[in-house]
């Protein structure tokens, strides 16, 4: 019965948007010459391994007007990083867009007033429900996205919401780590081959003496990341708190615990783990930072351990050591090659061999990896650390 009436209310809530959605779409647009609409409205990490590319577009485009339609959770990241290379910024808050329907309506009509030169969708796994709505009701003379896939669609869907884009530019047929995608869809963009890789300017993050006075923090220190976007993703909080006490014991490191709101229980529990006497080791800021904070934090660490999440994107781009513990999810899409040396992935001990041979089956569309994270153990992360620790 509460099946019944949820299809029921999910029904009549499709009914109310679309009637908001055309409502909302008629307004006349103001055409805006030499002027560029990106639209990503993805997650964290997505942004981090996409960013880099935004200096190279404007370079090529440096009398257009860049506007850039994001994803709010990381408005104060992109602000102060990439605001050199953006003209506007229009920020999108997924849930509220998804479920309030004033908000809906609102954003619609603030979109929809003016008609740019060019629409980009670079997002390679498109999302009917936000960027390839936005990319239809947003006016431009010319839309382009990468050919793309399935991940987050069915087949059908996908080649009927191809049809809004002018242009679809191709893709490798390989698993590509997504920053080397990004590369992939601006090289055929622009005509040019492109020779960047995944950083950050840490002369851009706030200083470790900011870091000192706000949040206490003493060096050395190890950060352990401890959330991530799905259950699923998540190591167990007593794995990590097994971590926290190995580092803590045998080399007098302080660890610095981070991760979103959620997860304030689960950081209580690791301080709890903790011997009294070390207790002034552990320095609490879950739910207590930006993601800007973050990425200093992450900077200035000996070390970062984290479930796979868009920490470890930070601690590439800053080079900084990470650990990555996964259960295989897109394996290779968001694991960096090799010549990114300070990554180092633990997966499931199932996964032996050529990372390769499995990533084939973890990236099929709509895929999710069924082993258990928990099934890594603690001890499995020790010989990295000390090798890790031992360098330094």
């Amino acid at each position: 019965m509460k099946t019944f009436f949820k299809k029921i209310l999910k029904k009549i809530r499709n009914l109310i948007f679309s009637i908001i959605d055309s409502c909302a779409c008629h307004t006349a647009p103001k055409f805006n010459p030499q002027s560029l609409i990106i639209i990503r409205t993805d997650a964290i990490g997505d942004y981090i391994l996409f960013r880099n590319f935004l200096e190279v577009l404007k370079k090529f485009y440096p009398n257009y007007q860049i506007t850039f339609l994001g994803n709010s959770i990381y408005q104060d990241f992109a602000l102060h990083l990439d605001g050199k290379f953006i003209d506007q910024f229009i920020w999108f808050d997924r849930n509220a867009f998804l479920k309030n329907p004033f908000y809906r309506a609102k954003f619609i009509a603030s979109v929809t007033k003016i008609t740019y030169d060019y629409l980009l969708d670079p997002i390679y796994s498109r999302d009917l429900h936000t960027d390839i709505f936005l990319s239809k009701i947003i006016r431009a003379r010319e839309k382009i996205a990468p050919q793309g896939d399935c991940s987050n669609t069915t087949l059908k869907s996908k080649q009927k919401a191809d049809k809004i884009f002018n242009r679809l530019l191709p893709n490798k047929n390989e698993i590509l780590f997504e920053f080397d995608r990004n590369r992939e869809f601006f090289e055929h963009l622009l005509k040019t081959k492109i020779e960047i890789k995944l950083s950050i300017n840490p002369n851009d993050l706030p200083s470790f003496n900011f870091l000192k006075q706000t949040f206490k923090i003493s060096s050395p220190y190890i950060v352990l990341f401890i959330g991530a976007g799905m259950e699923f993703r998540k190591w167990d909080i007593k794995n990590f708190s097994n971590i926290a006490c190995y580092i803590i014991k045998k080399y007098h490191h302080h660890i610095v615990l981070c991760s979103g709101k959620e997860d304030i229980q689960n950081a209580k529990i690791i301080e709890s783990g903790i011997p009294n006497l070390s207790k002034l080791k552990i320095h609490n800021l879950v739910g207590k930072i930006t993601l800007l904070e973050l990425g200093a934090i992450i900077n200035y660490s000996n070390m970062l351990i984290s479930n796979e999440t868009s920490a470890p994107h930070l601690a590439t781009a800053l080079n900084t050591p990470c650990i990555t513990i996964s259960n295989g999810n897109h394996l290779s899409r968001f694991t960096p090659p090799n010549f990114y040396t300070n990554y180092h992935l633990i997966l499931h001990p199932s996964l032996k061999g050529e990372i390769r041979y499995h990533s084939q089956t973890f990236n099929q569309p709509n895929y999710q990896s069924k082993l258990n994270i928990n099934e890594i153990t603690p001890e499995m992360l020790y010989l990295i650390i000390d090798n890790l620790l031992k360098e330094q």
